[in-house]
């Protein structure tokens, strides 16, 4: 457990391993490039930053796609690969275990997502004649 709190700490899982074999098959690189390369997600993701910003920060640092299918796939398992960090501020669990998963095929997932409530006729106000038809005032009326 204590080992999250080490910022050089990389837990050692299939998703380590999945994402290792993806850098290497894909952006062609080498074992110490790979090192490095999850180095600096798993930094990146420590400080806060999303999939985006992860990305974002590695092409500032020379990290260069040769397509947009490779970007988005690069993306992808990003994506998935934070969702199997641990933190140590999740007291050493991942998203995926908190139920906090963030989608890496950019879907919406609607089980999140706030609804906004729209009414379809104009509020009542306190003065106005109350709409039981009873010709009192709304607020001495059914406004109790």
């Amino acid at each position: 457990f204590l080992n999250y709190a080490n910022d050089a700490y990389v837990e050692k899982n299939e998703c380590h391993a999945r994402f290792v074999t993806f850098l290497k098959n894909v952006l062609f690189m080498n074992e110490e490039m790979v090192d490095a390369f999850i180095y600096e997600v798993e930094c990146m993701y420590s400080e806060g930053k999303d999939t985006a910003d992860i990305l974002q920060g590695l092409a500032k640092q020379g990290l260069e796609f040769t397509s947009e299918e490779q970007k988005q796939a690069v993306y992808a398992e990003v994506a998935n690969y934070t969702n199997y960090i641990r933190l140590w501020e999740n007291r050493g669990n991942n998203k995926v275990e908190l139920g906090i998963a963030s989608n890496p095929t950019n879907v919406v997932n609607f089980q999140n997502v706030a609804k906004t409530v729209v009414r379809s006729e104009k509020k009542v106000g306190r003065n106005d004649a109350c709409p039981c038809g009873s010709g009192r005032k709304y607020k001495h009326c059914c406004g109790k």
